[in-house]
């Protein structure tokens, strides 16, 4: 129970930023306001409308890959046949999928030399972050 509690906390807290940053949630965001913006209309259908619209298709674009990161990292851990880091591990696979079949080479290309790393082979051997090597002076 209170690890459960912490979960619950936790995700409270991280996933405003991590439904801005990881979920089509901004894209959509822009286009129903372009859309309401060329409709003529100012302010109808209202901001929470939109908001609402844009989360609720959001969470149907985002399902099938929330539920295969629940099938292969949550279950398999609370089954007690991996670790937390593993389900960690094995949870990020459709998630780094999803993200890398949106991202721009263009943008992937400028964060890696932000970060001074080298290009990966493959877009499967991208990290789920961006961590510099070294700071500069």
């Amino acid at each position: 129970m209170p690890m459960q509690v912490l979960i619950s906390l936790t995700l409270l807290t991280v996933l405003p930023g991590a439904i801005m940053a990881m979920t089509p949630f901004v894209r959509i965001t822009i286009v129903l306001h372009f859309l309401r913006q060329a409709l003529g209309t100012q302010t109808v259908p209202s901001n929470q409308v939109l908001l609402g619209l844009a989360l609720f298709l959001t969470v149907v674009i985002m399902q099938p890959v929330a539920a295969d990161m629940y099938r292969q990292g949550w279950e398999p851990m609370e089954a007690g046949q991996i670790t937390g880091q593993q389900a960690i591990d094995r949870a990020a696979a459709p998630l780094r999928t999803f993200m890398v079949r949106f991202a721009r080479e263009k943008d992937v290309r400028l964060f890696l030399e932000i970060a001074h790393k080298p290009a990966p082979r493959t877009p499967a051997d991208l990290d789920m972050q961006v961590r510099p090597t070294s700071c500069p002076s």
